[in-house]
C-alpha cells in the first residue's frame, strides 16, 4: 500500500496524500460522519462475535481436516492433442506443489528486476547492464524452470517413460510452457514504458532472445541436471547442498555472453 501510494505520487498526477488529507478534513469538519466509522466498528464486532461463537466447539479442533484437491481442467488445451496433455500436466504440477510455486514467485519478483537499473542514472547509460537486466525481466521463469527439465518430473519419470510418446513431444511441451511464460512476462512488463520506448525496446529484445536462443540453452542444460526434485518440499537456500550445480553455472556463461 505504501509503495503504491509513493508510485502514484511520483509517477502520476493523482496525489494519494492530498486525497487522504481531504478525507481527514471532512471527518474534522463534519463530526457526524464519525458515526459511519463507529457503525462499521460495531458491525465488525458483531460479525467477529458470531463467527467465533459458531465455531466455539471442542470437536471442531479435534476433527481431522479434509484435504481439498485443486481441480484444474484447462479445457482450452484439449484441442492440442498430446501437447495439450503435457501442458495440462505441467500447469497442474506448478499450481499444486510447493517447489514449483517458489519458482513462480521468483519469476514474478524478477519481473521488477529492471527497476533497479532503469531508474538509476548510473546504469541508464550502460547498454550492457540494460541488456543484462532485460534478460531476467522476461526470462525469470524460463531460466529457473527450464534448466531443471526433466527433473521436475523425477518423482514419476519411470512411469512417464513407459507411455506411448516421443521425447520430442515431451520437450516441445516444455518449450511451449517457457514460450508462454516469456510472452506473459512481456505483457506484464509494459509498465516499463514509463521509462520511455527505448527502455521497453530493451525488454522486448530480451524477450525475443529468451524465446529463441535462451529457451533452447535452458532445455539443453536441464539434460545435465540429474538431481531428483521433491515437489512438495520447499527448496532451502543454504541447507540444500544439492541445489548448486556447476554444470548449470557453466551453461549460464554462454547464455549471458
Amino acid at each position: 500500500m505504501v509503495a503504491l501510494g509513493i508510485s502514484l505520487e511520483f509517477y502520476t498526477d493523482f496525489s494519494f496524500y492530498k486525497t487522504f488529507a481531504t478525507i481527514l478534513n471532512v471527518l474534522e469538519q463534519t463530526p457526524i460522519s464519525l458515526l459511519i466509522i463507529v457503525g462499521l466498528l460495531a458491525l465488525t464486532y458483531i460479525a467477529t462475535y458470531q463467527f467465533l461463537k459458531s465455531r466455539f466447539y471442542l470437536d471442531m479442533g479435534l476433527a481431522k481436516k479434509s484435504e481439498k484437491v485443486l481441480r484444474l481442467g484447462f479445457a482450452f488445451l484439449r484441442g492440442y492433442g498430446r501437447l495439450g496433455a503435457f501442458l495440462k500436466n505441467d500447469l497442474r504440477l506448478i499450481l499444486r506443489n510447493a517447489r514449483p510455486k517458489q519458482v513462480l514467485l521468483i519469476a514474478f519478483i524478477l519481473l521488477f528486476y529492471g527497476l533497479l537499473f532503469f531508474s538509476s542514472d548510473i546504469y541508464n547509460q550502460n547498454t550492457i547492464i540494460l541488456v543484462f537486466a532485460s534478460l531476467f525481466i522476461t526470462g525469470g521463469f524460463s531460466m529457473t524452470y527450464g534448466q531443471q527439465v526433466p527433473s521436475w518430473d523425477s518423482e514419476y519419470y519411470p512411469l512417464l517413460m513407459t507411455q506411448n510418446l516421443t521425447y520430442r513431444e515431451y520437450l516441445d511441451s516444455k518449450w511451449w510452457l517457457m514460450f508462454s511464460s516469456v510472452v506473459i512476462s512481456l505483457i506484464l512488463s509494459t509498465f516499463y514504458l514509463i521509462f520511455g520506448c527505448k527502455i521497453y525496446l530493451y525488454v522486448l529484445s530480451g524477450a525475443i532472445y529468451n524465446l529463441g536462443v535462451g529457451s533452447i540453452i535452458n532445455l539443453y542444460s536441464g539434460a545435465y541436471y540429474s538431481v531428483t526434485i521433491k515437489l512438495d518440499v520447499k527448496a532451502k537456500a543454504f541447507s540444500n547442498t544439492k541445489a548448486f550445480n556447476l554444470t548449470q553455472l557453466l551453461f549460464t556463461l554462454p547464455k549471458l555472453g
